[in-house]
């Protein structure tokens, strides 16, 4: 085997691979046959792939310890991965505290955080009465009983992030289990890192206690600096970086310099660099465009780059301390006992016990809160380096934290045979809890869709406790757009460097300032408006906002129609990609949608007040009018809007000609019947709980034909500026008979059609509303050829 001489920086590891006869990126064991020279160059999945061959490599397959050379190579080893090791572990540490919310535990007291508490009671209890067999197996290189508090620490803690982001692959996330378990976990998370520190800091005080206060004092005063100076000095660099803008260089650089300084002067004063990288982050400000810019950065790096090389020098230093395969094997499985037992017991009794949980649900929470994650590794290899364990127990211990990682596929699998078993949930605005936050999905095609968004924020606003906006921005992939793509882990990190598409998202991020500029700070702090980018060809964009959708659990997606207004009043034909966008957002939905037809001729009235004054719902029957309706109920709320509701019912002089010539007002069957009912008590309700209101007016529209119906439509659009409209195929009836045979554009639905026609009006927009239908399972060969 030949390999390129290389540079200096690099030439203890050089000499060592030369020495063993291992390619830089091959699995580092020792092998007698020679390696092909391409390996070097393998990609970056392929250095990932070696994590779990670094951790589960065994001794005999590890560097030799007997010869004075490969104890030379092993010792420089050691000496580099030391400091690596403690700066990887810092940086892990302090993300995990930016991600983290202090005020967690004062605020969380219901079942989840009673689960955390009692796993991480168990798993300390079960550990100390495994103590004699602790002692048995000889883990401990200095004392048996601080090993063994470690080791419970260790055991007691989830990874959080980890489990989470198993939930959201394994398509469990949304379960009730999957909520719960993810709830318990940052619970668990936090809560054992904090009892981790404080046990540090008691141990050092026993120790070293001059130093300990001297840094315990440095503590103090700094996190009263960060709540004092940086919280706000990191809040002004956020106000000056608004979302949808490239954050400036010079702010990138601040934000990676402060809490290094905190971390550097923290080690100048005696106290532990690595948890003090936790605390900084967890007193700096968790949210803002700096803490998501840190956030993303920092673990980008870490997934991709630090982290696999982190585990290979790691497996470099790993060594034969002269275990059996037996005692290796009895180790990994008490350590595995340790800790799913501690956790699943723990959770069972605060599940069942106090909170009446199944036993089945208990147990799954249980386990699926014993995965662990990169903290534990960390924590292994500490302990090897501050001489607690020895190699073989820390080879065991990241065996066994791959255990607890390798069962969750098998038991999503069951979690999700559980949910489709049950009936899923409904996500629409008729079913919202009016006392939880309000989430909706905006999609924008350029800055002039900005104003009637704007408007319809605004409308739904006041009748919410709290709102939370996701506005997405729509642009086509292109070969130019996807040379200067950026992409980021979190929904709103994705960026583009196209000159055209950041002019366009700074117009319409500045639309949106403007409207929060108008809003007073009571306002604000129940208005959450989030900048968010779905770049991709048309035939994938449905993608990426279905998927936004359900990741923020939207209750309404709004789109905005394909058409645009032409100076003359009539509509363009748009682009067909759009078309077809919506046209499968309506198919796969996790939620209800509305299609937005935009007419421009209103946007100066609009724009100077951001208020739509005059809306009216048009209620002929169905779940859609029902979810427009739904939607009704909250827009009247705002006092300065003057709301409508137009119910069409059929003339009853019509009605009794149709039955004389044998004809029926409506085709009836067991479940339009059904239809009637809940159209006719939702009305009631409705008009029950709102008829008080000064703003509203409830009118019903007696018509004969559907040309009465289009007359009457016509009216309403003289004196209104927006129609809201339910999209559904309304059953056959009087009131809307041939419609559906003049319907141009499907996705618009009868009425919708009628009422986005070029001829209709030139200055009142539409809003078309499809309620999320949790029984539709159609099976689609094409997206091409979709059921409309």
């Amino acid at each position: 085997m030949t390999m390129k001489k290389p540079a200096k920086q690099c030439a203890w590891l050089y000499k060592a691979l030369k020495h063993h006869q291992c390619t830089p990126w091959s699995p580092l064991r020792c092998s007698s046959s020679s390696s092909s020279p391409n390996s070097s160059t393998s990609s970056s999945s392929a250095v990932s792939a070696n994590l779990v061959s670094s951790v589960t490599s065994s001794p005999q397959c590890s560097w030799p310890t007997s010869t004075p050379s490969s104890t030379t190579s092993s010792s420089l080893s050691a000496m580099s991965l030391t400091p690596a090791g403690e700066f990887v572990f810092a940086t892990y540490l302090f993300v995990l505290g930016l991600e983290m919310d202090p005020w967690l535990l004062l605020r969380r007291k219901g079942p989840e955080a009673s689960v955390a508490y009692f796993g991480i009671l168990s798993n300390f209890l079960l550990t100390l009465l495994f103590f004699p067999v602790l002692q048995d197996m000889r883990i401990a290189q200095k004392d048996d009983f601080l090993t063994s508090a470690g080791l419970a620490a260790i055991l007691a803690t989830t990874s959080s992030h980890v489990l989470a982001r198993l939930a959201t692959e394994l398509k469990f996330s949304r379960s009730e289990i999957g909520r719960f378990s993810i709830t318990a976990g940052v619970t668990t998370d936090l809560s054992s890192t904090i009892l981790m520190l404080i046990g540090y800091t008691c141990y050092s005080l026993y120790n070293q206690w001059k130093w300990t206060v001297i840094g315990i004092t440095y503590v103090t005063v700094e996190t009263m600096l960060v709540f004092a100076v940086i919280t706000p000095v990191v809040d002004w660099m956020n106000d000056r970086n608004p979302e949808g803008k490239p954050l400036k260089g010079q702010y990138m650089v601040a934000a990676f310099m402060i809490p290094a300084m905190l971390c550097y002067l923290a080690r100048k004063a005696g106290y532990d660099w690595k948890l003090n990288a936790f605390l900084v982050g967890l007193a700096l400000p968790g949210k803002g465009r700096i803490s998501s810019f840190l956030i993303s950065r920092i673990n980008f790096s870490l997934t991709y780059l630090i982290l696999p090389f982190y585990f290979v020098l790691v497996n470099m230093k790993t060594g034969d301390d002269g275990n059996s395969s037996t005692e290796s094997f009895s180790m990994v499985g008490v350590f595995t006992i340790l800790g799913g037992m501690g956790k699943t017991l723990g959770t069972m009794y605060a599940g069942i016990m106090r909170h009446d949980m199944k036993w089945e649900d208990a147990m799954r929470i249980g386990l699926l809160l014993n995965v662990k994650g990169p903290y534990h590794f960390f924590c292994a290899h500490m302990a090897v380096t501050s001489h607690l364990i020895d190699r073989n127990t820390m080879n065991t211990l990241m065996f066994s934290f791959l255990v607890s990682i390798a069962y969750i596929p098998m038991m999503a699998g069951r979690i999700r045979q559980k949910i489709k078993k049950s009936e899923r949930e409904l996500t629409g605005i008729q079913w919202h809890d009016a006392g939880e936050e309000l989430r909706l999905v905006v999609g924008l095609h350029g800055p002039r869709n900005v104003p009637l968004a704007v408007g319809i924020i605004e409308a739904a606003r006041v009748g919410t406790t709290s709102m939370a906006v996701y506005t997405m921005d729509m642009v086509q992939m292109t070969e130019r757009a996807a040379a200067m793509l950026v992409h980021g882990q979190d929904l709103e990190e994705a960026t583009v460097l196209d000159e055209q598409i950041m002019e366009m998202r700074e117009h319409i991020n500045s639309g949106l300032e403007t409207y929060k500029e108008q809003l007073n700070d009571e306002d604000k702090k129940h208005l959450n408006i989030r900048r968010l980018l779905a770049i991709a060809s048309f035939d994938d964009m449905h993608h990426d906002i279905c998927n936004a959708a359900e990741d923020v659990e939207s209750v309404l997606i709004i789109l905005p129609y394909h058409r645009r207004q032409m100076v003359g009043g009539g509509l363009s034909e748009g682009k067909t990609g759009f078309k077809n966008v919506n046209r499968k957002v309506l198919q796969n939905a996790p939620c209800s949608v509305g299609i937005l037809v935009d007419r421009d001729q209103g946007r100066k009235k609009l724009a100077s007040s951001m208020v739509l004054q005059n809306i009216v719902v048009v209620f002929i029957g169905g779940k859609d009018d029902r979810e427009a309706l739904a939607l009704a109920g909250i827009i009247v709320q705002h006092p300065s809007i003057n709301l409508m509701v137009a119910r069409f019912l059929p003339d009853p002089a019509a009605i009794d000609k149709a039955s004389r010539t044998g004809q029926q007002a409506f085709a009836f069957d067991a479940d339009e019947d059904a239809e009637t009912r809940a159209d006719e008590q939702y009305f009631a309700a409705f008009h029950e709980r709102h008829s008080g209101k000064k703003n509203l007016v409830c009118m019903d529209v007696h018509v004969s034909n559907a040309a009465e119906t289009v007359a009457a439509l016509r009216s309403l659009a003289e004196r209104h500026e927006l129609f809201i409209v339910g999209r559904g195929e309304v059953r056959w009836s009087l009131v809307t008979a041939g419609m559906s045979d003049w319907v141009e554009h499907a996705d618009l639905g009868p009425v919708g059609d009628v009422l986005a026609a070029s001829d209709f009006s030139t200055s009142t927009s539409v809003l078309v509303i499809q309620q999320h239908d949790n029984r539709k399972e159609q099976k689609v060969i094409d997206d091409d050829f979709l059921p409309m």
